[in-house]
């Protein structure tokens, strides 16, 4: 992707907020629950939950039941980002907020969805580094490929 001006990637950022945030409500329009299976017969161990954070961290947790009442484990995708700037991350916004930490949201998407949503991310963060110099983020290298 060739370097963008400032203004053009404050247009790919929001238009990028908005994909992100359609995708994860799309989920919702066939059930209450979204992604999370929440049928008393339904196994946690077969209703997976990813979520992608707006630092371009990638996770997953048991759903159903136990969906926000267990672990929740980082996917370690090859090649994900995270941003290490604060400043930065906040300009990515996603419907789910967290309480503790002001600024960092996430969404519930598939696993296919976080994994082209990260890229995504990579992409725009490669033009802000184009266009300031500065790398805010580190991409991660894992061995498990997603």
């Amino acid at each position: 992707m060739a370097s963008l001006k400032e203004s053009e990637i404050n247009q790919l950022i929001e238009d990028f907020n908005k994909r992100v945030n359609e995708a994860h409500f799309a989920h919702y329009k066939t059930s209450p629950y979204g992604l999370v299976d929440n049928t008393e017969k339904q196994s946690p161990n077969e209703n997976v939950i990813y979520h992608l954070y707006n630092d371009g961290e990638i996770t997953h947790q048991k759903g159903s039941w136990a969906y926000l009442k267990r672990s929740e484990f980082p996917n370690n995708v090859k090649d994900e980002i995270i941003i290490t700037a604060k400043k930065l991350r906040n300009q990515f916004v996603f419907p789910k907020k967290i309480e503790k930490d002001v600024g960092l949201s996430y969404a519930i998407l598939t696993k296919e969805e976080c994994h082209k949503f990260n890229m995504e991310m990579k992409d725009i963060l490669e033009n802000i580094y184009s266009l300031t110099g500065i790398r805010e983020y580190n991409v991660l290298m894992y061995n498990k490929i997603f």
